[in-house]
């Protein structure tokens, strides 16, 4: 195994993908192979040599399968190995018996790594900024994916594709996803909100939070300051803003205070009595904008600050 470890990260170092070698170490890609890939045969493709693979397959120009396994075959021959064949079946089939699981053990240890290592100067008073949004990816049309991911109700049946939705929370500093939930488009807790609550361990106190205004419901607000976690977003349109009541701060400025709304049919009593029966919230208007925020202290966060 320390040979195909030491073979993968140099294989990264002379294309020029330096962050997989500076930011993978070595102990923990192989402890991290045998825990998701305990069993496995000593073949062309083995798991790392898959992954190697892949990985250039993904961040290259030349996105065929042809042209990674002639790369494969290349790399071989200069490391005296015996040649392996130009077919691609081999290969695609190795691809898919990758483990999942050590993809996204992976990602969650690149993005860590890289979050830590970032320089001072790339977060905001000291402070970890991240953000959070979502997206909806098209899959193959095969019935597993239906089943799981079905399409779009605007679409007729037969006529679409499987549709996921993901949620993401990325590092504005290094730029770096630290974790993602994903699931279907359709059906109970499939709201982009509901698959949030999945992504707590990416949030550290002391967190602030940048994120569009489809997060600014009360109770999503909520769950983040019981994290610890600061947020600055724009304003959901459809909630009334009277700049005239709370603490005035200026024109168009204030601190306002929430209170709790009713009990959602997804909350258990329990989860809305937990709840704060109100929140302090900074609103400030910005042309045709409203931000708002947690970040309540005038005197410590400007109203440049915000903006």
């Amino acid at each position: 195994m320390q040979p195909q470890v030491r073979q993968f990260l140099t294989r990264f170092a002379q294309d020029g993908s330096s962050a997989l070698t500076r930011w993978l170490d070595a102990e923990q890609l192989q402890a991290l192979v045998q825990r998701h890939c305990p069993q496995y045969r000593d073949r062309v493709y083995s798991p790392l040599a898959t992954l190697s693979l892949f990985l250039e397959q993904v961040i290259g120009a030349d996105h065929s399968c042809q042209d990674t396994v002639a790369r494969g075959l290349s790399s071989r021959v200069a490391q005296n190995l015996k040649p392996s064949s130009l077919n691609t079946g081999p290969y695609c089939k190795a691809r898919q018996r990758l483990a999942s699981g050590l993809l996204v053990a992976l990602g969650h240890s690149l993005g860590q790594r890289l979050c830590q290592a970032q320089r001072d100067a790339w977060r905001w008073r000291g402070r970890e900024v991240k953000l959070i949004d979502g997206t909806t990816v098209s899959m193959p049309d095969t019935v597993a994916n239906q089943a799981e991911y079905p399409q779009s109700k605007v679409q007729q049946s037969g006529l679409g594709f499987p549709i996921m939705r993901i949620v993401g929370v990325i590092s504005l500093g290094c730029g770096a996803v630290l974790d993602w939930a994903q699931g279907a488009c359709e059906g109970k807790h499939s709201g982009e909100t509901s698959m949030l609550r999945q992504l707590d361990a990416a949030l550290s106190e002391g967190d602030v939070v940048l994120m569009d205004r489809y997060y600014t419901g009360y109770f999503t607000l909520a769950r983040l300051r019981a994290l610890g976690v600061d947020f600055v977003s724009r304003q959901h349109p459809l909630r009334h803003m009277d700049f005239r009541q709370g603490k005035r701060l200026g024109r168009g400025y204030h601190v306002a205070c929430w209170s709790r709304p009713v009990r959602l049919k997804w909350m258990t009593v329990e989860e809305h009595e937990a709840t704060p029966l109100s929140l302090e919230m900074r609103e400030t208007r910005v042309g045709n904008w409203v931000l708002i925020s947690s970040l309540n202290d005038a005197k410590t966060f400007s109203r440049e600050d915000l903006n």
